[in-house]
């Protein structure tokens, strides 16, 4: 699976290292026991996103930055040639913290390929 997160960003990291201070480069996997970097956090399969705090917001909507999930409006799917499903129950979310407005975001599984 592609993803744009590195080893270090991963639940299973235990440990980073760096060449500058505050600029981890590799992370030590729990699972693999090995170090990794920014290629081996695209493409392993053991990799799970480390869940940030504060997923709701104030009023009780989640925000969408704040989710461990890969969320998309239907014009970002559509970006990707994807379409939502008919009949596909998305989650109406904040894009952010500071944004007043609602969207409804769907995942991987509620679309498919144009």
């Amino acid at each position: 699976m592609l993803r744009s997160n590195t080893c270090y960003s991963c639940l299973h990291c235990i440990r980073t290292r760096s060449k500058k201070p505050g600029y981890p480069d590799k992370g030590l996997c729990e699972v693999t026991k090995r170090w990794g970097n920014l290629c081996r956090g695209n493409m392993c399969e053991r990799y799970e996103y480390r869940q940030r705090p504060n997923p709701i917001g104030t009023d009780g909507i989640p925000i969408k930055n704040k989710q461990s999930l890969d969320y998309r409006t239907a014009i970002q799917w559509a970006n990707d040639n994807r379409k939502v499903k008919p009949g596909a129950k998305g989650v109406i979310m904040h894009a952010t913290s500071h944004s007043m407005k609602t969207y409804t975001y769907y995942l991987i599984e509620d679309t498919e390929p144009c």
